[in-house]
């Protein structure tokens, strides 16, 4: 677990934060977190060696299979003075070259169609993510913040690992300006992400009226007929209560 999430475990007890953490030590769907899947996609995790808990998360072999580890229910929410930490630590390797869709943080009612394939996050909802798409050569990460139909991407400087064995840790950060607004900051090992276009750290303003409630989740998307792997080594969400 990162210095970073254990001061904010910390905080967010201290001041009465209400939060979510899945280490994968164990896994049964619907016990906390839910396996979202269709054809033979499975999130499993090793049932004799299971070292620092893991869980891996596979699609299954036809290209737009997927496959989603996502909280059961939706207990966030976007509001006036509430503050929203998400973090999550991933490996992915790619199955195929640059064919693999993967994407992590919160987002309201996660289902088929979360992360649709070469082109990014659903087109509607509410949501605060990290993702890569499949046919992207440079594997970027891109940044996503959803009010309805209204949304904000930039694309990032910062590229996946492409690797089972390198992780990297994501965070969302989410802070409330005023009575109807609020920013989502984005970084990756404690880096803030730079916008690949004006080169310089990003933020993105969002509103949050009529904000649907959100689940913390990891995911993956194959890209082609092979069946695409994220490895899991936890889920934290915290918010403000």
């Amino acid at each position: 677990m990162s210095t970073l999430m254990r001061d904010s475990i910390t905080r967010n007890r201290a001041i009465g934060q209400h939060e979510v953490f899945e280490d994968f030590d164990w896994y049964v769907t619907a016990h906390g977190f839910t396996t979202t899947i269709n054809n033979s996609g499975t999130v499993a995790v090793g049932t004799t060696t299971n070292t620092n808990g893991v869980a891996t998360i596979t699609t299954g072999v036809t290209q737009t299979n997927y496959a989603y580890a996502n909280f059961t229910t939706n207990p966030f929410l976007f509001a006036a003075g509430k503050e929203l930490l998400f973090e999550t630590r991933i490996a992915c390797a790619e199955a195929a070259t640059n064919v693999s869709n993967v994407i992590v943080g919160v987002m309201n009612a996660v289902a088929s169609g979360a992360m649709v394939d070469a082109t990014g996050p659903k087109t509607s909802g509410t949501f605060a993510v990290v993702w890569k798409k499949a046919g992207d050569a440079s594997l970027l990460w891109r940044c996503t913040s959803s009010l309805s139909t209204t949304q904000t991407t930039n694309v990032s400087t910062a590229v996946s690992a492409a690797s089972a064995t390198v992780f990297q840790r994501i965070t969302i950060s989410v802070k409330p300006l005023n009575s109807t607004q609020q920013t989502v900051a984005y970084s990756i090992d404690g880096v803030p992400l730079v916008d690949g276009t004006t080169g310089k750290p990003f933020t993105q303003t969002m509103a949050f009226a009529s904000a649907a409630a959100m689940m913390p989740f990891v995911g993956v998307v194959a890209g082609s007929a092979n069946a695409e792997v994220v490895i899991c080594d936890y889920i934290y969400c915290g918010q403000t209560r």
